[in-house]
């Protein structure tokens, strides 16, 4: 099975972009859609983004893929993908879930300690359906 498509990312400036916007890291991994401990692997390296998740990346810290990839080739993948792909630009909170426009409005304005508190208290209705 092949592997996926991955890009080299320039973390330290994501994670320094993700700090000045007041989000956590756990945060800002739930917002494009991954696990909270997603960014802390990239960081590691044990994990690269996809493109796409790279402009998520890049439409949520409002940056360029100049900014925040280090090689040629992902950042013109990854431009075209923001040029050509509208689907993209709406950043969604969390992949394939269809939020409503009221909810992802919310969440894309969300402070910091909004989204942890979100994130708590999904965790806390996972926890309940679980015990169902």
């Amino acid at each position: 099975m092949p592997k996926r498509d991955t890009v080299q990312p320039n973390v330290d400036l994501i994670a320094r972009k993700v700090s000045d916007k007041s989000w956590s890291e756990a945060s800002f991994s739930k917002m494009i859609g991954k696990h909270k401990r997603w960014l802390s692997e990239v960081r590691r390296g044990k994990n690269l983004p996809s493109p796409e998740e790279a402009a998520r990346m890049c439409v949520l810290l409002q940056t360029t893929p100049e900014e925040i990839l280090t090689e040629q080739a992902d950042i013109d993948l990854v431009k075209g993908l923001l040029e050509n792909d509208p689907g993209i630009k709406e950043a969604r909170a969390t992949e394939g879930e269809g939020l409503n426009g009221k909810i992802a409005q919310f969440i894309r304005s969300a402070s910091a300690e909004e989204l942890d508190e979100i994130y708590r208290y999904i965790d806390f209705l996972e926890s309940k359906r679980a015990k169902k």
